[in-house]
């Protein structure tokens, strides 16, 4: 799936995560799915890595398209 314009700059400025505090999931912009409808969701953030990896440790969840190492079914 292409990224957006808006997606594409916020990787190369760290932000290459997405998370949806609706429904606690990340996406991992850099491996993004046609099944990853980010451009729908409402309640969202950009976030760095280490942003993403406390979310995670906070009750988070990788999408399980575009991040499944981190996704726990």
């Amino acid at each position: 799936m292409k990224r957006t314009i808006k997606e594409w700059w916020k990787c190369l400025v760290g932000e290459k995560y997405l998370a949806n505090h609706s429904s606690k999931e990340i996406h991992r912009l850099t491996n993004k799915h046609a099944n990853c409808h980010t451009s729908a969701m409402l309640n969202k953030e950009y976030v760095t890595e280490a942003e993403a990896n406390e979310l995670l440790l906070s009750g988070y969840d990788g999408c399980r398209w575009c991040w499944v190492e981190q996704n726990n079914g």
